[in-house]
């Protein structure tokens, strides 16, 4: 037998041995090619598998604010902060805007964001400071704004002084001056350098919607003197005088 063809059949029967397990019951198809199914089944038995993979969809929520930064009235030259709180998938980006401006880190403003949470400090507050503020969250599939106002404590001063007034001994005199600024206001009234005056059954001391007022019943010779309305609160105090002139029936105001 030639070499040559010994070799052929040698190679053919080496081939057929390696490919048997892929072959439809040891045989070729009638078109010439191994059946995939067999294939198929042969990597199977091979390669088990383990268990069936599944493959868990990631679904990602947009921000939505659960807790609103509150209103902040500050005093002049302290500290104040807004805080929020988002719910939805992190991370999330936060950005700060002052009557619609955005707002930059910086030695005034310090904006800091952690997990669902955003805050931002202003610091020394000033008069400009005062506005609306706008907190706004976004992530890949959304976004989401809230606002909050800031304002500076006003301290208290006097709107309308104590005016004058016409004094007849025995009969009734009072003393009105409207004032401003921001609550909790607290009023005192002053007779002379240092005697605070309460109510009594010939005095009336109220403060009421922005009005303080002291009335004396019935005017007498013990009535007479210099009357202080104090005005105070954590942002300031300010002080209005009238007088009353002994045996006149002119009240005079000397109100500064």
């Amino acid at each position: 037998m030639p070499l040559a063809l010994w070799v052929r059949r040698w190679f053919l029967s080496a081939w057929r041995t390696a490919l048997r397990p892929f072959l439809y019951n040891g045989k070729r198809t009638g078109t010439g090619f191994w059946t995939i199914q067999r294939l198929r089944e042969h990597l199977r038995t091979m390669w088990p598998r383990s268990g069936s993979r599944s493959v868990k969809r990631v679904t990602a929520d947009p921000p939505s604010f659960v807790k609103l930064p509150e209103p902040v009235e500050g005093l002049k030259g302290k500290d104040v902060s807004l805080y929020c709180e988002m719910s939805g998938t992190a991370p999330f980006q936060t950005a700060w805007f002052k009557e619609g401006k955005p707002l930059m880190q910086s030695r005034k403003h310090k904006m800091l964001s952690a997990g669902n949470s955003a805050t931002l400090h202003i610091i020394g507050l000033e008069p400009a400071d005062a506005g609306r503020y706008e907190c706004k969250a976004s992530n890949p599939v959304g976004s989401d704004t809230c606002q909050a106002s800031v304002k500076l404590r006003e301290p208290p001063s006097f709107t309308e002084k104590l005016s004058n007034a016409t004094v007849v001994l025995g009969q009734e005199v009072s003393l009105l001056a409207t004032v401003a600024g921001s609550e909790p206001i607290a009023v005192s009234w002053v007779l002379g350098k240092d005697h605070i005056l309460r109510d009594d059954d010939n005095r009336k001391i109220s403060f009421e919607n922005q009005r303080a007022s002291l009335k004396v019943f019935s005017a007498d010779s013990a009535t007479a003197g210099r009357y202080t309305c104090q005005l105070r609160n954590d942002a300031g105090s300010t002080e209005c005088f009238s007088r009353f002139l002994r045996w006149l029936c002119v009240c005079v105001d000397l109100c500064l």
